[in-house]
C-alpha cells in the first residue's frame, strides 16, 4: 500500500491524491 493521502484543490473542485512522502520533503524543504 502507498502511503498516499487524499487533497481537495477547492479552485479547481479537484480531488487528488498525494505521496504523503512527498509532500513531507516539500515542506521540511521550505
Amino acid at each position: 500500500m502507498h502511503n498516499l493521502f487524499q487533497i481537495a484543490d477547492v479552485d479547481s473542485g479537484v480531488i487528488r491524491w498525494v505521496n504523503a512522502d512527498l509532500v513531507t520533503h516539500i515542506l521540511l524543504a521550505i
